[in-house]
């Protein structure tokens, strides 16, 4: 013979059926008795679940948002907890949320109220964020309304950064060849590139730079035009465009020469003496000054006035430069391009901010929590869905861990990255905290906001289906079957079923026997008597919170195999021991 033991650990937490936050509530009382549907929990083991709770209803709450949390925990000591906001409001225009490293100044009037954004001393808003703020007491909405893209207040440096825009022209005998004007840049910008950090040398701290991807235009000298020159074939194309992070100030730089817009097939070429061709370089030249340590306003207002003013000098060094070698003229080939000496024109110096923040005024402020900085568009957006960023000034946004996602844009904590919905369970945005599907419903999918419903005409006989397998005709009360749905078979008799849709009978107490099989009611027991009220059927309480007391549990939870009849050509099924034969 062989004997072993079988333990079954139960490692499931219970199941949240129901558990949804009342509505804000609005009180002139300082406290305010609130009342709420409480939580409901169930569990696979069928037990009664022991619930704690850190309020009851009725209690009472101060203004503002009290957590109230449930617990439930299974015989095992699984646990599962659920969250009620009680939100007390002493009016409906009551300020939605405090801007990070800011505060809200607000006006009341008899309609409303007005409120402006202010941010702390050292911080400050973006560009283009919204500050001012206002709510009708006769409906209590925001305008512009409230989300979670408020904006929040970040710190704010002085610029340290400038840069100021050329444009030089260099005569040539020809410059259609797309070649030629690529390796010209190039050695243009690695012969300047070289000699313009010397341009800043007076100011040791001040960093000049000539700043990559000089921009290239084809000009051709034709008769046929008014003003004799139109950009030639050669000239640059979208894959040459510029991608600073200043690009508010690049209209300054990307003018187009008049005659762009006459086609080349118009055009009748002359003899050679009558064309004559010039290539248009446009350049940036950089300047940055370190920023200290510690902030200080005073010496980085210094700096910056010292950082335009160098910018502003730079162009008479560049005219001499220029105008003699190397960058005079350049042998490519045999091509031979010479500077036009009184072509050098220019813009005026401007700030701009490093990726990670943006210019407001003379200032630069990093991109705020929830943001990042876009490369592409040279602004601050808000995080997608299931990103966050909990620091400022970043490049991109955090990835919410492995089947974690959030349910706003613009999220600012890891805290916001909630887990979603399982299997058979479901909630209004597909986060947690996520409620069983009810009976009569299934859902197979992760995250979801609805259950699916199962076929007319069927059920299923527990929350939480996750198939539509699940469905079916529940069995009828006095039956059961392993499932809880037909095909079914009447209770045996000394066992009884009051419920439907049951996968096990409930033997009589005390030995008790019942005359028929398929009995429905512990009344049809020969022990029931005055003693034992019909209420004593072991039905599975719903677990609901309070003093919740042991029961003792009057029939016990029978399933037989031989309840079955699984034996063939009038065998017989008896129990042996722990088994059938």
């Amino acid at each position: 013979s062989c004997t072993f033991h079988v333990k079954v650990i139960d490692v499931e937490p219970p199941s949240i059926d129901w558990c949804r936050s009342p509505p804000p509530m609005q009180v002139s009382e300082k406290e305010y008795p609130a009342v709420w549907d409480e939580p409901q929990f169930s569990d696979n083991s069928g037990a009664v679940l022991l619930i704690t709770r850190s309020h009851s209803p009725g209690d009472l709450f101060p203004h503002g948002e009290t957590v109230v949390r449930y617990t439930a925990t299974d015989p095992s000591g699984n646990n599962r907890s659920c969250d009620i906001h009680i939100v007390i409001k002493a009016s409906p225009c009551e300020v939605p949320f405090t801007p990070v490293n800011g505060d809200f100044i607000c006006t009341q009037d008899s309609a409303g109220v007005n409120c402006t954004l202010s941010c702390s001393e050292g911080y400050d808003f973006t560009e283009g964020s919204t500050e001012k703020y206002y709510c009708a007491y006769e409906d209590g909405i925001w305008k512009p309304p409230y989300s979670t893209e408020w904006p929040d207040c970040a710190i704010k440096r002085f610029a340290n950064h400038g840069f100021k825009s050329f444009e030089m022209l260099y005569k040539a005998t020809r410059c259609d060849d797309t070649d030629l004007l690529k390796k010209f840049s190039e050695a243009f910008e690695t012969t300047l590139g070289k000699m313009v950090p010397s341009f800043c040398s007076d100011a040791e701290d001040i960093d000049c730079r000539l700043e990559d991807l000089t921009k290239k235009y084809c000009l051709e000298y034709n008769y046929d035009y008014e003003n004799g020159f139109a950009i030639g074939p050669g000239g640059w194309g979208a894959a040459n465009r510029l991608d600073y992070s200043y690009d508010d100030f690049l209209d300054s730089v990307q003018e187009t020469p008049t005659g762009v817009g006459k086609a080349r097939s118009s055009r009748i070429r002359r003899s050679a003496p009558l064309s004559n061709h010039k290539i248009k370089l446009v350049f940036n030249i950089t300047a940055s000054v370190p920023l200290p340590d510690e902030r200080n306003d005073t010496l980085e207002l210094e700096n910056q006035q010292r950082l335009i003013k160098t910018l502003e000098t730079i162009t008479n060094q560049l005219e001499r430069t220029l105008s003699q070698e190397p960058m005079y003229s350049f042998q490519l080939s045999s091509e031979i391009l010479v500077a036009d000496s009184n072509s050098l024109e220019t813009e005026k110096a401007f700030l701009f901010c490093r990726p990670g923040s943006v210019l407001r005024g003379r200032m630069c402020v990093n991109c705020p929590l929830g943001t990042y900085y876009s490369l592409e568009h040279s602004v601050c957006e808000s995080c997608l869905l299931g990103f966050y960023q909990d620091e400022e000034g970043q490049l991109e946004c955090k990835l919410c861990p492995a089947g974690t996602y959030t349910e706003y844009l613009h999220s600012r904590s890891i805290l916001e990255c909630k887990a979603q919905c399982k299997q058979g369970t479901y909630s209004s945005n597909g986060l947690e905290t996520c409620e069983s599907c009810p009976l009569g419903s299934y859902q197979p999918a992760f995250g979801s906001r609805s259950c699916l419903l199962c076929p007319e005409n069927t059920s299923t006989v527990k929350r939480g289906a996750v198939n539509i397998s699940a469905c079916g005709v529940p069995c009828p009360v006095g039956e059961f079957s392993r499932s809880g749905l037909t095909p079914c078979y009447p209770c045996p008799r000394d066992y009884y079923q009051p419920n439907p849709g049951k996968s096990f009978c409930l033997s009589c107490p005390f030995h008790g026997t019942t005359a028929t099989s398929g009995t429905r009611s512990i009344a049809d027991c020969s022990t029931f008597g005055s003693t034992f009220s019909a209420a004593e059927e072991s039905i599975v309480p719903r677990a609901s919170p309070g003093h919740i007391k042991k029961k003792y549990e009057v029939s016990s939870q029978v399933f037989h195999e031989c309840f079955l009849n699984p034996c063939r050509n009038s065998g017989t099924c008896q129990q042996l021991g722990s088994g059938y034969v």
